[in-house]
């Protein structure tokens, strides 16, 4: 199986990536594959110059010590607690903890080891196999198997189960299991980044035949349990003593999920010590936050973004005339400023940010009012539109946004009435139910899968119902494209289809600002959102 990487190759890796002959991402994914640990590929990140990735705050050092309960300030609470189907941050969080996937993507986006120990590839790509932990036990008792793994991907494959990322993995054709400790994963074209694609957050593994506990019994390898959940109130886990990494993983006695809506009550009670960690912070609150004793605030860049979503199949949106003058009503600089304080960079309309290897640098689009006006009248609406945009104050900045769109959008007749919603309500009565709306979205391990989730025209994940079979093709042939720059050129050709014809206003990528108590060790903010907290610990 894969061998181990020595000091020389990892060397020679991390010179390849200051001189620019491997993308962090490639050399990232080539540490991996040969077993590479997790300390070694974050050394290995932090070769790459001109990238921003998640660095551990100062102070975080020490021994762990067990024992302790965190509270975490988060928006809302849980409505499944069944990861292959879990969309939203308040269900991924919690899931995060109880579940284990075959890999993780750490902090500084590379892959490490979680139920599968090693993994490696034919030379085509088109062969995956992957090795098991052995002894590791389901929080029911159960033992833990390959067949595990083969009755999650096959759940995920069903179309009745509607999870979103069965779009990501419908290239794998075969599952061969020659032993409890090893799968294999056969696919119908080449995929260079399989790995990263199974450390996806709906690729947690479940146990075979107790699936249909999941939503409200979770059952997970993961080191927490669920002791208690209250919706809409607090979701409580409690440390799994059997977890197969208890000497390094899982030191807290309990964390605990507390659903506070408000901006300002989430600041109150971290500054005030009733949480230890709040999830997120809208830059206009950091004044508040940063001068509080023994607080920590975090910022870092993500992929994460807030579109402005129009439903292609409700009139006026079905007219590429209309997307395109609602998009060139948006002064980007303006949403970088007003929504976001400078704490981000702006975007074009597509889904792929500056900082990931697959960005085609897709030229950011200038206000253009009287082309906008233009366009309207050409589409039939000579006197301009009378729009409805749904939001919620539940994800900072979607409705700062709304808000701001609709003041940009006035100056070409454009009437917009804004209506905001509790974030609960948001997601299960108005997210793809209305027409034209505001959603929040984190990144993916890669741009394909991001862009996959979303826009491909039969994904679960789709906003819009926005369908170009051009771009279809042209993720097709990304997945099954090995060489790194051809890759790059077609997710390129991708991502100015979608800034051209797309149904969304994408106008910024978002830092991520998050803030805890400095007692809190262990815990580095992730790129993507992940409240990740398995290394988690309380300082005395």
């Amino acid at each position: 199986m894969t061998t181990r990487i020595g000091t020389d190759a990892l060397q020679r890796l991390r010179q390849d990536v200051l001189d620019g002959r491997l993308s962090r991402r490639e050399a990232l994914r080539r540490a991996s594959l040969l077993g590479l640990s997790a300390t070694a590929l974050a050394g290995l990140a932090s070769a790459a110059p001109g990238r921003a990735i998640a660095a551990l705050p100062a102070g975080q050092n020490g021994e762990p010590v067990r024992g302790g309960r965190v509270r975490v300030g988060i928006p809302g609470s849980a409505a499944t607690f069944d990861p292959n189907v879990a969309i939203i941050l308040e269900a991924i969080w919690p899931c995060e903890l109880l579940y284990s996937s075959l890999v993780r993507i750490n902090p500084e986006m590379g892959v490490e080891a979680d139920l599968a120990t090693a993994w490696e590839s034919n030379a085509a790509a088109d062969e995956w196999t992957f090795t098991l932990r052995e002894g590791v036990k389901w929080h029911d008792g159960g033992d833990f198997s390959s067949e595990d793994v083969v009755a999650t991907v096959e759940r995920i494959l069903d179309p009745d189960l509607a999870s979103a990322f069965r779009a990501n993995i419908l290239m794998i054709e075969e599952m061969e299991t020659p032993s409890a400790t090893e799968i294999v994963f056969r696919l119908s074209e080449p995929y260079a980044e399989f790995p990263e694609l199974m450390g996806n957050y709906q690729a947690r593994i479940t146990p075979a035949g107790r699936s249909d506990r999941l939503e409200t019994d979770p059952i997970g390898t993961g080191p927490y349990t669920l002791a208690e959940h209250v919706p809409g109130e607090r979701t409580v886990l409690r440390r799994f003593d059997d977890y197969f990494d208890a000497e390094n993983q899982g030191f807290l006695d309990e964390v605990e999920y507390l659903a506070i809506p408000e901006e300002a009550t989430k600041a109150a009670a971290l500054t005030s010590g009733g949480i230890e960690l709040a999830n997120e912070f809208l830059p206009t609150t950091l004044p508040t936050i940063q001068g509080a004793p023994r607080i920590t605030t975090a910022e870092i860049i993500t992929g994460g973004h807030q579109p402005i979503v129009m439903d292609v199949t409700q009139e006026p949106f079905g007219d590429a005339r209309v997307r395109t003058a609602l998009k060139l009503c948006a002064e980007r600089d303006g949403f970088l400023a007003v929504v976001l304080q400078g704490h981000g960079e702006t975007a074009a309309d597509q889904c792929v940010p500056s900082i990931d290897p697959m960005y085609g640098d897709i030229p950011i689009p200038a206000q253009n009012i009287q082309r906008a006006q233009e366009l309207l009248a050409e589409a039939g609406y000579a006197d301009g539109l009378d729009l409805t945009l749904h939001t919620s104050t539940g994800r900072p900045g979607m409705q700062e946004s709304a808000i701001t769109f609709k003041d940009m959008a006035a100056a070409a007749n454009i009437r917009i009435e804004i209506v905001s919603h509790p974030i609960d309500n948001f997601w299960a009565d108005i997210w793809k139910q209305t027409p034209f709306f505001t959603t929040n979205w984190t990144g993916r391990p890669t741009a394909e899968q991001m862009m996959s989730l979303i826009y491909l025209c039969d994904s679960p994940g789709t906003e819009s119902k926005w369908c170009n079979e051009e771009f279809d093709a042209l993720l097709a042939d990304v997945r099954g494209t090995v060489d790194e720059d051809e890759r790059r050129q077609l997710m390129t050709q991708a991502q100015q289809i979608l800034a051209d014809d797309g149904p969304a206003i994408i106008p910024y990528f978002r830092s991520y600002i998050t803030a805890y108590t400095s007692r809190l060790q262990g815990f580095t903010p992730h790129p993507l959102r992940w409240l990740d907290l398995r290394r988690a610990w309380l300082a005395e």
